[in-house]
C-alpha cells in the first residue's frame, strides 16, 4: 500500500471521514516519544465533502472531533505539537480572535 493511500485509509477507519491528500507529507522524526525513536509522516488532506463532516471515532480512538486552533487541548506527545509548528499552524493556535 503506497504511503497516500495509507493515510487517506486511516483518516476514513479513525474519523469516519473521507478525504484527498492535498500536499506532499511533512516528515519529521522524534526521538523523545516514550514509545521510542519515531519516524512521522504527515500527510495533509481536505474532506471530499463540503463543510465539517461530523467525525466518528474508530474502535481504537476514544474520541474524535474538530478544535479551533486555539481551543486544541493539550496533544498526546510533543511531535504532535512539532507537526502543528512545523505546518504553520503553531503560531495560529496562539493568535485567532
Amino acid at each position: 500500500e503506497e504511503a497516500p493511500v495509507a493515510a487517506v485509509r486511516e483518516a476514513v477507519e479513525e474519523t469516519g471521514i473521507a478525504v484527498a491528500v492535498t500536499a506532499p507529507p511533512l516528515v519529521l522524526t522524534e526521538t523523545d516519544d516514550p514509545r521510542g525513536d519515531t519516524l512521522n509522516v504527515n500527510y495533509p488532506c481536505t474532506p471530499l465533502v463540503a463543510g465539517l463532516p461530523v467525525p466518528v471515532p474508530g474502535d481504537d480512538a476514544a474520541d474524535a472531533a474538530w478544535w479551533r486552533l486555539d481551543e486544541v487541548p493539550p496533544l498526546a506527545f510533543t511531535n504532535h505539537e512539532r507537526t502543528l509548528t512545523e505546518m504553520g499552524l503553531g503560531d495560529r493556535r496562539r493568535s485567532l480572535p
